[in-house]
């Protein structure tokens, strides 16, 4: 009796495997050759310290195809850096399409920071319903784009800021006169993200998101979070908290003091 060939040996390989799964499914990818799940290209961020503190290279900067978050108080830079990133961005043949919910930029500030204004989309949101609709709009476009020509229109996406928008409950109540307490905007962040993290990827559109921050109450150590819960929180690949410093210059500070007012001459 001739005996049974065992087909999980020796005669496996990656290739029958593949094979196999890809009859299950047609989109599987070897992950060595996935343009889903490998970085194609790093975007610098201005600032060769800040590169290597975010990728470790000083070349190198914010990836493609991935959720960058900026947090910080109000005037920490955030906006900024969100438009030195782009400026570098339209070097490398991207467009950037801003999201902004704050007034946070204008024509003149990106031109100081080097940004072509004639090559920069802006879309002004409020909700985050509205947000998440116009983001996933934008990547079913480009989608359709590289099912046809193989290949779409580079963009880079910036949500600045993510803690200023307002869920539809949190609007209509304001409108109506009701002052309840808002249950659903944690929600309605987590969804943005569970839609639009996926296609953001696929397309390797790489993505901005600048954030505010709050006190953490009961913490041992004085620590700041992120607003909107834990969807940006799980959703960003790379979190960079910024904080506002001042230089400790105690002798020049001193010297200051005692000389206040000894320059200043009155004219009676």
């Amino acid at each position: 009796m001739a005996k049974k060939k065992d087909v999980i040996s020796d005669g496996s390989s990656l290739s029958s495997v593949f094979d196999l799964v890809k009859k299950v499914d047609d989109s599987v990818e070897i992950i060595a050759e996935s343009a889903y799940s490998n970085i194609k290209e790093w975007i610098p961020t201005g600032s060769y310290i800040l590169n290597a503190c975010m990728s470790g290279d000083l070349f190198k900067g914010i990836p493609t195809g991935r959720i960058t978050t900026f947090e910080g108080d109000s005037g920490v830079g955030k906006s900024f850096l969100a438009c030195s990133i782009c400026r570098e961005a339209q070097k490398m043949g991207y467009t950037p399409i801003y999201c902004d919910s704050e007034g946070a930029i204008d024509s003149n500030f990106v031109s100081r920071l080097g940004v072509d204004p004639a090559n920069l989309i802006i879309k002004q949101v409020s909700t985050i319903a509205e947000t998440s609709q116009f983001i996933a709009n934008v990547c079913a476009q480009l989608q359709e784009q590289e099912d046809k020509y193989g290949e779409h229109q580079k963009v880079i996406m910036v949500l600045d800021s993510l803690g200023n928008l307002t869920s539809d409950k949190e609007r209509d109540d304001i409108m109506a006169g009701n002052n309840k307490r808002d249950m659903t905007k944690a929600q309605e962040i987590k969804a943005l993200f569970r839609v639009n993290a996926t296609p953001l990827a696929r397309l390797q559109i790489p993505m901005i998101v600048n954030n505010h921050v709050y006190a953490a109450v009961g913490s041992y150590v004085p620590t700041s979070i992120g607003a909107g819960g834990s969807g940006i929180k799980y959703n960003s690949s790379l979190t960079i908290q910024l904080s506002a410093a001042k230089l400790d210059d105690k002798d020049n500070e001193a010297a200051a003091a005692q000389k206040q007012g000894a320059d200043t001459t009155t004219k009676n």
